[in-house]
This record gives C-alpha cells, sequence and structure tokens, in this order.
C-alpha cells in the first residue's frame, strides 16, 4: 500500500490543510494518508495552542466523510514534543510492507533542513510538497538540497494553495468576522460554539468605527503582523494590539475632539495621529511603542522601533492589498529581515507619492532622510 501521513498542530485546521491532504490522495493514488494533530509542535509554545481535545476533535470533524482519510491520535498519546523524526519512524515500522509518503505544505518546506533529524525522516519516508501562495520557496534550490544532502529529491505536486493560514483564521475568528471559505463549515461552528479562540477586546468597538472592508483589512494587517512578529520574537499583544487599533480612527472627524491638534498634517494622513490620540486619551492604552506604532503606520518616522516599522510594513502588505508592486513588497516581507522589507516599503510610498505630485510630510522626509540616504 501508499500510505501518506499528514501531520501539524491544527489550531485550527483549515480548508488548505483538507486540499493537501485530497490533492495527495489523487494526484499519488494514496490508499490512504494518517492525519496527525501534534501534542505540542518543536516550533510551537504549548501554552500558546489550544487543547489537545480540541484540535483532535476539529481535525476529525474536517476530514469527516473523506474516503481514504483516517485520524491519528497517536501524537497526543504520546503527550511530548511532536518529532516528526520519530513519528515517520514508527509508522515505517509499523508499515514494514508499504510505501511511506510523509506530506507538507510549501511553507513547511523552508524549515524543513532544521527539523530534528530530517534525514532520518527522509530514510523512512517519500517527501511530498504541497504549493502554498506567499510562501516563497525556491523550489531548484530545495531540490538541489535534498539532492546533495540526503541523496534524493522531494515530490512537488501539481497544487497551489491559497494564504490561509492558522493564524489569519484565529485573528479573523477573534474579530468575529465570518470564517466560510477558511475552514470547514463544522470546523467554524465548533470554533464559534466553543468560543474557542477568544474575542478580541475591541472587537465590539471598531464594529461601531470601522466598515466591514476597512475590518477584514485590520485583520488582514493583525495577521501579517503576528506571522513576521513571531519571527522577530515581539511581544505578540503588543504586536496585536498595535495592529488592531492602527485604522481605529479612518472614519472618525477629528473636528469632535477639541483637544486634538492637526494642524500641518495632511489630510490623508490625520487619522493616524487621530488614531494614537484616542488610543491614548479614550481607550486608555499607556504603551508608548504601541501608540507610535499607530501614529506612524501612514508616515513613518526616523529612527523606528521593530514594532513600528512591523506595523507600517504589514498595512502596505496584507494580502488584500493590491497594486502594482505589492507583490515584491509581500515576498520582501515573508524572505527577507524587516528593514528590507521596511525600506522597500518606504521607498515605494515616496515614489507613489512623488508620483502624484504630493510634496512629502516632514515626518516620511524625515524617515527618507534617515533609512533611505545612498541607497
Amino acid at each position: 500500500m501508499k500510505i501518506g501521513l499528514f501531520g501539524g498542530t491544527f489550531d485550527p485546521v483549515h480548508d488548505e490543510h483538507v486540499k493537501i491532504v485530497t490533492t495527495a490522495i489523487a494526484e499519488l493514488n494514496l490508499d490512504k494518508v494518517i492525519v496527525l494533530p501534534a501534542y505540542v509542535s518543536p516550533f510551537k509554545d504549548r501554552a500558546d495552542t489550544s487543547s489537545e481535545e480540541d484540535r483532535l476533535n476539529m481535525v476529525r470533524l474536517a476530514f469527516d466523510g473523506i474516503e481514504r482519510v483516517e485520524v491519528s491520535d497517536y501524537e497526543i498519546k504520546k503527550a511530548a514534543v511532536s518529532y516528526t523524526s520519530e513519528t515517520v519512524t514508527y509508522f515505517n515500522k509499523l508499515y514494514k510492507k508499504d510505501d511511506l509518503y510523509f506530506i507538507m505544505g510549501e511553507d513547511s518546506l523552508k524549515t524543513f533542513r532544521k527539523w530534528n533529524r530530517p534525514d532520518v525522516i527522509v530514510k523512512n519516508a517519500e517527501i511530498v510538497v504541497c504549493g502554498r501562495y506567499g510562501s516563497y520557496v525556491d523550489f531548484d534550490a530545495e531540490q538541489n538540497y535534498f539532492d546533495l544532502h540526503y541523496g534524493k529529491k522531494f515530490i512537488k505536486t501539481d497544487y497551489e494553495g491559497s494564504s490561509v493560514s492558522s493564524t489569519k483564521v484565529r485573528t479573523y475568528s477573534r474579530l468575529n468576522i465570518p470564517l466560510g471559505g477558511m475552514v470547514p463549515e463544522k470546523v467554524g461552528k465548533y470554533i464559534k460554539e466553543k468560543n474557542l479562540y477568544g474575542v478580541n477586546d475591541y472587537t465590539e468597538y471598531l464594529r461601531s468605527v470601522l466598515t466591514e472592508k476597512r475590518l477584514i483589512h485590520t485583520a488582514n494587517v493583525v495577521t501579517a503582523a503576528l506571522i513576521k512578529g513571531k519571527e522577530l520574537k515581539l511581544d505578540s499583544e503588543k504586536v496585536e494590539l498595535a495592529a488592531t487599533l492602527h485604522d481605529h480612527a479612518k472614519y472618525l472627524d477629528p473636528e469632535n475632539y477639541k483637544n486634538f491638534r492637526y494642524k500641518g498634517i495632511p489630510q490623508q494622513v490625520v487619522h493616524a495621529y487621530l488614531g494614537a490620540y484616542l488610543a491614548e486619551t479614550e481607550l486608555g492604552i499607556t504603551d508608548r511603542d504601541v501608540l507610535d506604532a499607530i501614529k506612524y503606520h501612514t508616515t513613518a518616522k526616523a529612527g523606528m522601533t521593530d514594532l513600528q516599522k512591523l506595523i507600517f510594513t504589514a498595512d502596505m502588505i496584507e494580502d488584500g492589498r493590491d497594486y502594482d508592486g505589492v507583490e515584491r513588497l509581500r515576498e520582501l516581507f515573508y524572505t527577507e529581515a524587516l528593514d528590507v522589507s521596511f525600506k522597500a516599503c518606504l521607498k515605494e510610498e515616496c515614489e507613489h507619492l512623488a508620483a502624484k505630485g504630493y510634496e512629502l510630510f516632514v515626518e516620511t522626509l524625515n524617515a527618507a532622510k534617515y533609512y533611505l540616504k545612498n541607497k
């Protein structure tokens, strides 16, 4: 038999997980795929992960009724860090006469060489990779690495998945945005009924001041910022807070706030300054880094912190943005150091404003002099 193994934290399982499995079954003619929720991933903090019971329940709901798929609690029952090398070795012994295929998404391929004993994984199973929009993997380079270090190549399916991620699902859920098109219907109901990911403290407030379209933009900025912020080891609560409130004053009239001074601030960026002002005076936020991330998310400024650069950049590249050059900026955001994508976004903004005939606001001009000089 040809048996596939597909593991992950699945917090939560989403539509792309299901499509990866069904694609592998169809393209490789697998007899079955065993889906394995992890007890805890080596790359995640168990304290920040939903319970094993909830994640297992969601995986069972997601794959219910799909032929040739079996959900296993093997890794959960081990009650220890889930190393794929150990799991693949176990199933190779269990199915001695069968051929094993370990299935992963393109995003996992990028870090595969850093996994525990990748050589053992490759020795015990064929590696199957499904493409995913937004992962930006150089497949030729990875194939050469596999050939050089493991003496074999991985199998690349024809499937190209969307940018849906568990982080995005959790963010949308916390902002009470419908999850249709991201998770199987039964999983969506489970998440909602159990309030699995809680509610963002500002969900009700944002819904009172933003349009649905702007709320989705906000959710996309939060998602991008959390993904990159984790890589940068930034405080996730501060990242979520700054990203959540970056546009909260977008449609508020500054004339209604008598103590807010905005003379000399361009109309297009007043909302950012008003947003920081109201976050401090009305929402009670005292963290200066968060307040400045909100204040300068449109203009930038000289001497920004990583959090401030992150919100500025995430706002420009979030999934909903669609303008000439955004794909290149998005790729830089997810593949390069933050400073690389931040400077590229700042340069893009300066060039865009110049092309429109706008004079650069003083803070943007200072930022350009500070970060882009001699570039």
